[in-house]
């Protein structure tokens, strides 16, 4: 169990860890994003930065619950946005990602519990 939650934690902190260093770097399709949105590209650093911290905090066991909590909040606010432009497919496909960081929250508290 320890490896599955290992892997699906790497491939949230690898989705999260790219999300934002695409948003730090200001990529050219995230400022057309959030000028899409109507968001203020000032916003793009913080978000993105808060999507790395949560990704390189996911790894390690000892800071995964905090980190996946912080992936969880960074990707809900991206996914609100992709609804907000309108694109219901892309937004629900992106709901993947939560999806996926929300089992590794719910097996690593799982497995966290001490047995009776």
């Amino acid at each position: 169990m320890k490896v599955l939650i290992l892997i699906i934690a790497v491939i949230v902190a690898f989705l999260s860890i790219a999300a934002g260093a695409a948003k730090i770097l200001a990529a050219p399709q995230e400022v057309q994003f959030f000028e899409a949105v109507g968001v203020s590209a000032t916003w793009m650093m913080p978000l993105g930065i808060l999507q790395v911290v949560g990704g390189v905090l996911g790894i390690p066991q000892k800071t995964r619950q905090a980190g996946v909590l912080i992936v969880v909040a960074g990707f809900l606010v991206s996914t609100a946005m992709i609804f907000a432009t309108g694109n219901v497919g892309f937004g629900v496909s992106s709901l993947l990602p939560v999806l996926l960081a929300l089992v590794v929250l719910w097996l690593s508290r799982k497995e966290a519990k001490p047995q009776a």
